[in-house]
């Protein structure tokens, strides 16, 4: 297959390494996949659920809408989340102004955003607020702005909580593009990003850690500035119970089905086991479940599961081989701190092997102990066959080797760019 080229986005891609050896191959960050047959679209070979219209940012800042069942496929890859809901309607359409002084105005839509223009009136905690519900000590909520910079040069965004004798503060100000931790009195500020899209845009994007809980939080953007008249374009703003992208509709709370995505393995020969590489990045892991999946392939039942999952509460990434749940492997696990951001995983199942390794690391093989049944499907993600959540993240790239797994092969496999 060496040399072969594949057509994908309007022009010919040479076809990348990791794909060349492979049974199945995605490039979601390209919109190219490869199988034993050839070419073939990542959108056909992906089938997703997901039972309303949702949206994708790709990394010039583009905000796109995607129909229900649709793969939520951009320029930075696939968008694989779990369910979710905003705790208001869409901001900063709704919501009010913080300071008697301030100037607000809504501005004509600038799609898929209808922007607010609001100035100072000469204290630099003047902002534009929605109320975001109550919230529960050390229960994340996660947040997002997108603002155009204006005269002030400087932006505020962060959360007040309400407490039944006085407030207390989690921020970030300072001037656009950098802006810094400010008030931790009500809790902290965590996995932070900051872009810039051009054409004075920014977003800045999180999650609040509460330090206490209370009856009632709310969410603000504004030109922290003490100088009336200096102002900000605010053009979206939301917080959300787990993370997400932007959720564009409705003037009250929304809930969000998840993805779920499926790759159908029937025609391809994985009766020797099989090996499979998963590149992307991962937002957050602070999600609200300890087993987050990053893949479950199986035999379309119960009685015979191959996943891998993160542990939140063990700081674990796990592999995981079932045959009905009365025998697993006893697993192999990598101990170490869990981050957020780009992620490489290699994984190798199969009749008498399990093992891989997590952004270079090995998880140690391990004789399985329960009985191998070669999968059918695979997810990306959790599946319906799983109780456990969605790891929300972002995939480039997949891979599935049809082949016995032994070591050697999977250094080869996590050797390629």
């Amino acid at each position: 297959m060496l040399g072969l080229r594949i057509t994908g986005r309007g022009s010919e891609l040479a076809l990348p390494a990791f794909m060349r050896e492979a049974t199945l191959a995605i490039d979601f960050k390209a919109n190219t996949a490869w199988t034993q047959d050839g070419s073939a679209s990542p959108s056909h070979l992906v089938s997703m659920t997901r039972s309303s219209t949702s949206h994708a940012s790709d990394p010039s800042g583009m905000v796109q809408s995607f129909p229900a069942d649709v793969a939520r496929i951009t320029a930075g890859g696939l968008t694989l989340l779990g369910d979710v809901t905003r705790l208001h309607g869409e901001a900063p359409i709704v919501g009010g102004k913080i300071g008697a002084s301030a100037v607000s105005a809504l501005l004509s839509p600038q799609a898929p955003f209808t922007p607010r223009h609001l100035s100072s009136g000469g204290a630099n905690w003047h902002q534009w607020r929605v109320p975001c519900g109550a919230i529960v000590q050390d229960e994340p909520r996660f947040f997002r702005a997108r603002y155009r910079a204006g005269t002030s040069g400087r932006c505020f965004v962060g959360f007040t909580i309400q407490g039944s004798s006085s407030d207390t503060y989690a921020d970030l100000n300072g001037p656009v593009g950098a802006l810094g931790v400010a008030n931790t009195s009500g809790g902290s500020m965590a996995d932070v990003e900051q872009h810039y899209f051009g054409d004075g845009v920014h977003e800045v994007k999180g999650r609040l850690i509460p330090g206490t809980s209370a009856d009632g939080a709310a969410f603000g953007v504004g030109p922290h500035s003490n100088v009336a008249g200096e102002d900000i374009t605010i053009l979206g703003m939301q917080v959300t119970d787990q993370y997400a992208d932007w959720i564009m509709e409705g003037t009250d709370a929304v809930s969000k089905e998840g993805d779920g995505s499926l790759i159908d393995l029937s025609s391809f020969n994985l009766q020797d086991g099989f090996m499979l590489r998963l590149r992307g990045h991962l937002p957050t892991i602070d999600n609200d479940h300890s087993y987050a999946r990053l893949y479950q392939a199986s035999d379309g039942t119960r009685f015979n599961r191959f996943f891998s999952f993160l542990n939140k509460g063990t700081a674990t990434v796990n592999l995981e081989h079932h045959d009905g749940g009365a025998v697993q492997n006893g697993y192999p696990t990598l101990a170490q701190p869990l981050m957020s951001g780009a992620f490489d995983l290699v994984a190798g199942h199969g009749p008498d092997f399990i093992g891989g390794a997590w952004n270079g690391a090995l998880i140690t093989p391990i004789t399985s102990a329960a009985a191998y049944t070669p999968p059918t499907q695979i997810a990306l993600g959790r599946d319906d066959l799983s109780w456990s959540i969605q790891a929300a993240m972002i995939v480039e790239s997949f891979a599935l080797y049809g082949e016995t797994p032994t070591w050697d092969r999977l250094s080869r496999i996590l050797s390629y760019p």
